[in-house]
């Protein structure tokens, strides 16, 4: 039977420059592409202090659609253009470059320390924390993800925090909630690398989850950063399906394959004269 107990959940996907995380919940009684009603979705630049890295250039283009790069400019009217559509490149405040290479754990630590504080409001709401589980090899990374879950766990201290759950989560299953539901194959592959593919599908999957999510504008507003934001909604959507239904998944166990057997030699026959 499904358990129906109310979950709120917070999933991060780790990055520096797009550090995704969105808060939702589960309910077992909405129609389908409303069964996850999120809370709050953002991707954010932890070492952009402007603040525009969340902007889009508010310019047009040549045939009169509008320009969807990422703002690099903000002039003193507080607009936001790219470095090609600024009007007026005498008066304006260029965005600051900085190169992730060169900052230091401590820097990373404390921005993302600030970060999260900056959002303190929604963790008062949050019920389980999910953070994707890095690779080995990207140490960086795993710093970062560790950095996220110590906060947390620090949050969990206080008498009246509502945390219960802090985990890492793999990323192997947040493709397959899509099927779960009762999403419709998507036969078509435009890119053939797997990791490319893997890419390209989250967001068609996450479109079809949420289809009638208010919160689906701000996802459709940052074609560049729609892969990070379908990551974090389809770990958190995966989470809540298997936790708060107490469906578990089964696992296959994997068969090592059968060795071929050795053929017997057969003794030679010793001629003798």
């Amino acid at each position: 039977m499904a358990n129906n107990k109310k979950c709120v959940v917070a999933s991060f996907d780790v990055g520096i420059k797009n550090l995704a995380f969105c808060v939702l919940e589960y309910d077992s009684t909405a129609d389908c592409g409303s069964q996850f009603p999120i809370q709050a979705w953002r991707c954010v630049d932890v070492t952009d202090k402007s603040g525009i890295g969340e902007r889009i250039c508010e310019g047009h283009k040549k045939n009169g659609d509008k320009c969807i790069n990422g703002a690099r400019i903000m002039t003193d009217e507080d607009a936001a253009f790219c470095g090609v559509h600024n009007p007026d490149k005498k008066r304006y405040i260029p965005k600051e470059s900085t190169k992730v290479k060169s900052l230091s754990y401590e820097t990373l630590g404390n921005a993302f320390m600030d970060e999260l504080d900056s959002h303190s409001d929604l963790w008062n709401k949050v019920d389980h924390i999910i953070i994707e589980q890095q690779f080995n090899k990207n140490r960086r990374m795993i710093f970062l993800s560790a950095m996220i879950f110590s906060y947390f766990i620090a949050l969990q201290r206080d008498p009246n925090c509502k945390i219960t759950r802090v985990k890492f989560a793999s990323s192997r299953n947040k493709l397959k909630v899509y099927g779960e539901c009762g999403g419709p194959e998507i036969t078509e592959r435009p890119r053939k690398g797997a990791k490319d593919h893997r890419k390209w599908l989250a967001p068609k999957h996450c479109e079809w989850l949420a289809r009638n999510d208010k919160e689906l504008s701000y996802f459709r507003r940052y074609p560049r950063k729609k892969d990070d934001l379908a990551d974090s909604f389809l770990q958190g959507a995966d989470y809540l399906f298997h936790e708060c239904r107490a469906v578990k998944r089964t696992k296959q166990k994997k068969r090592a394959p059968k060795r071929p057997k050795k053929k017997k030699r057969k003794p030679r026959k010793k001629n003798y004269k």
